[in-house]
């Protein structure tokens, strides 16, 4: 094949290729299960299932062992951040009487001694589901479903070519490559351990004489061209070009999680693409910068929580951001005030497997009459109405 050549190549879209295509996940796709819903990680597992049926999944050793040792750093993230809240909550163990005892009749202090009682009640039930979710997850150390079915997958589907070069072999060629700035993986070029894992993942995948879907939440730009707004473009022109030569004229392309689920499955509900968008990576990701909107709404979402009298303001004022994107979305399409109390149900219940929202029917509606004030200033934005 004439060299020049490749650089005029021209490679085809994921959407054409998605069902012929030879499919390698990276490791940061499979540990992003444990920031997503039961309901995404089936509709994951169950592509990955047909994948590997249909002998298109390639799952390289150096995934695998990065998957494996991200793991146990992730879970206990997840424990660290429940035991943060739980160290974070605070009962009110003082009574009203020694603080305001000149008061003691009045009807707002006998009002105020209910809901202290109230109060305390949701303290304790509140602080003990917690710890029982927060050793759910340690559980997870004993006997994790996913990491089993997982498991039945990559028995399947594991891809270790013979003539891989040896790991020590692979490791030089990526030190050398990381001097010539060649991707990908030059950006870990400085890390202490593992810098050399995405060349070897890179190197697996040149040894694939198929057209190749490569599925990853890496960012970085030694993988991807980025706009603006850090959202990715295309894989890197030099990757695209290695490949289509090594490979004997085919085509490389990189997607998101939520790209390729949602071609393999055009009927997709939103929420399960709002969990695909996110990454384990981004275990903060409720801390990313919000619009002003999606701010407006996050903060009347905590105030109408019964939850933020427990827990600093402050410390929660980050836990409703992927509600409040989810609403966001969808808030200027709603009908009206019952409209907007359809989507708030509908979010809660898709975010929290059904369960109802902990406030009273009043303060629902004033919620709802919040929202479609909001609703009216992201319209009036819209239209360039001050």
């Amino acid at each position: 094949m004439d060299n020049w050549n490749i650089h005029f190549h021209q490679p085809k879209k994921a959407d054409e290729l998605i069902n012929k295509a030879v499919v390698v996940v990276d490791a940061n796709f499979l540990l992003s299960a444990y920031q997503w819903r039961n309901v995404t990680v089936d509709e994951v597992l169950k592509v990955l299932n047909k994948l590997s049926d249909e002998n298109r999944l390639k799952i390289p050793y150096q995934v695998i062992k990065e998957f494996s040792n991200n793991r146990p750093g992730i879970l206990k993230e997840r424990i660290n951040d429940l035991e943060t809240t739980i160290s974070g909550l605070k009962n009110d163990k003082k009574s009203l009487n020694e603080r305001v005892p000149m008061l003691e009749n009045h009807p707002l202090f006998i009002k105020a001694e209910e809901l202290q009682v109230q109060y305390n009640e949701a303290y304790k039930v509140y602080k003990d589901s917690l710890v029982r979710l927060r050793d759910e997850i340690k559980n997870l150390f004993v006997y994790d479903k996913y990491l089993t079915e997982l498991q039945k997958i990559i028995k399947k589907s594991i891809f270790q070519p013979e003539d891989i070069e040896t790991e020590d072999t692979l490791i030089r060629d990526a030190q050398k490559r990381f001097e010539r700035k060649t991707p990908p993986g030059y950006k870990d070029g400085k890390k202490e351990e593992n810098n050399a894992g995405d060349y070897i993942i890179w190197a697996h995948i040149l040894k694939i004489k198929d057209d190749v879907i490569f599925i990853s939440n890496d960012k970085k730009p030694d993988w991807v061209y980025q706009d603006n707004k850090e959202n990715s473009i295309s894989a890197r022109r030099e990757l695209i070009e290695e490949f289509y030569q090594e490979s004997g004229g085919k085509d490389f392309v990189r997607v998101s999680p939520k790209e390729f689920i949602s071609l393999s499955n055009p009927k997709l509900s939103e929420f399960v693409k709002q969990d695909l968008s996110t990454s384990y990576k981004y275990l903060n990701q409720r801390k990313k910068k919000l619009s002003k909107h999606e701010l407006l709404i996050s903060e009347t979402l905590v105030r109408y929580d019964p939850m933020c009298l427990i827990i600093n303001l402050e410390e929660q004022l980050d836990e409703y951001n992927p509600e409040a994107r989810m609403i966001y979305e969808t808030l200027s399409n709603t009908q009206g005030l019952q409209g907007v109390k359809e989507l708030v149900i509908q979010v809660f219940s898709k975010m929290f497997e059904g369960i109802q929202l902990c406030i009273s029917d009043d303060k629902f509606e004033d919620l709802c009459n919040e929202l479609l004030i909001i609703k009216g200033m992201i319209i009036s934005n819209r239209l360039g109405i001050n």
